[in-house]
C-alpha cells in the first residue's frame, strides 16, 4: 500500500469498475476491502526505518490513505452511492477517522459473541457513521466440548439479531 504507482493502479481499477457499474441499478453500495487491516506485514524501506512498534500503524496509515484516495476517486465519477470500506472489528478506527475522509458508512467484520459490546458506541463516537455488518455470526464447533452445538450457535445468532434490531435507527439507542 505505501508503493505510489501500486496505489495508482488500485484506484484507477476501482474507478474504471465505477464508470462500468455506476448505472447498474443494482449496484448499492461502493465497498472497498475486506479485513485488510490484518496481517500488514508487508515490508518498505519507509516502513523498516521505524521502530518495531510503530511499523504495524504505519502499515495501517498506508492502506486507509489509500481508502481515503479512492474514496474521494469515487465519489468524483458517481455521487449516487455510497462508499464503505469493511474492516475487521474496530482496528485502527483512529486511522479511519483520520485518513478516511468522505467515508458514508463503516463496514465491519464482527466476531465479538452474543454481543458486540461497545462497537457503536465507538463507530458513533470515533467516525459518527452508520454501520454494515460485512460479516457476522457465531461457529456451530464448541471447542471447549469438542463437538458440534447447534443450540449454542442459534442461541449466539439469536442474540446478534436482537442487537443489530435493537441498535437499528430509530429505536433509541446508540
Amino acid at each position: 500500500y505505501s508503493n505510489p504507482n501500486q496505489r495508482a493502479v488500485l484506484t484507477a481499477d476501482i474507478v474504471a469498475m465505477v464508470d462500468e457499474f455506476k448505472d447498474v441499478p443494482g449496484v448499492l453500495v461502493w465497498l472497498l476491502g475486506n479485513e485488510n487491516n490484518y496481517g500488514l506485514s508487508w515490508k518498505s524501506a519507509e516502513v523498516e526505518a521505524l521502530p518495531q512498534g510503530e511499523r504495524d500503524t504505519a502499515r495501517a496509515r498506508y492502506l486507509y490513505s489509500l481508502f481515503g484516495e479512492t474514496i474521494q476517486a469515487i465519489k468524483s465519477h458517481d455521487t449516487a452511492r455510497p462508499v464503505a470500506i469493511a474492516n475487521g472489528d474496530l482496528q485502527y478506527i483512529d486511522l479511519v477517522a483520520e485518513e478516511c475522509k468522505g467515508l458514508d458508512i463503516f463496514g465491519t467484520n464482527v466476531y465479538r459473541g452474543i454481543s458486540a459490546r461497545d462497537l457503536y458506541q465507538v463507530v458513533k463516537e470515533k467516525l459518527g457513521l452508520p454501520i454494515l455488518y460485512t460479516e457476522f455470526g457465531c461457529d456451530a464447533f464448541n471447542a471447549k466440548e469438542m463437538r458440534e452445538d447447534q443450540a449454542m450457535q442459534a442461541r449466539y445468532l439469536l442474540g446478534q439479531w436482537q442487537e443489530i434490531y435493537e441498535q437499528s435507527a430509530g429505536k433509541g439507542q446508540v
